[in-house]
């Protein structure tokens, strides 16, 4: 009788062992689902950002894609840029600064050339 008793509690014990072993199978079966998707969605942000660049300092975007803007910066369109459109006046801003121009000129002066190099400095010296 005693031996009957402890087969039924084997029996039983390995059913709550083969429970337990099933309900691990199949957590482990979600975490790995679950990591999957995450690692997946983190590829998918990954190329989807490929172009991602960032205009700290400013300077000119050579070509179509995100850029990350910090707050209060302003984008200039090209239209903006060429003066074809108003900036806002709240994003325009004058800079007071002395400019002193020690020229050499051997011929005639080109002034259109003086005028480039002039703007140009201006806008990457800020």
């Amino acid at each position: 009788m005693q031996k009957a008793i402890q087969t039924k509690i084997d029996e039983m014990w390995q059913g709550i062992k083969d429970f337990g072993d099933k309900v691990i199978g199949v957590w482990n079966s979600i975490k790995d689902a679950i990591s999957g998707a995450v690692s997946k969605a983190a590829e998918g942000v990954k190329a989807g950002v490929k172009g991602f660049t960032s205009r700290q300092f400013g300077g000119f975007v050579p070509q179509t894609g995100l850029v990350l803007l910090h707050e209060g910066e302003f984008v200039l369109s090209k239209d903006m840029q060429a003066g074809r459109s108003p900036v806002p006046t709240g994003v325009q801003q004058t800079f007071n600064q002395p400019i002193t121009i020690n020229p050499t000129l051997s011929g005639e002066p080109d002034f259109d050339l003086l005028g480039y190099k002039l703007a140009w400095i201006l806008r990457n010296t800020r």
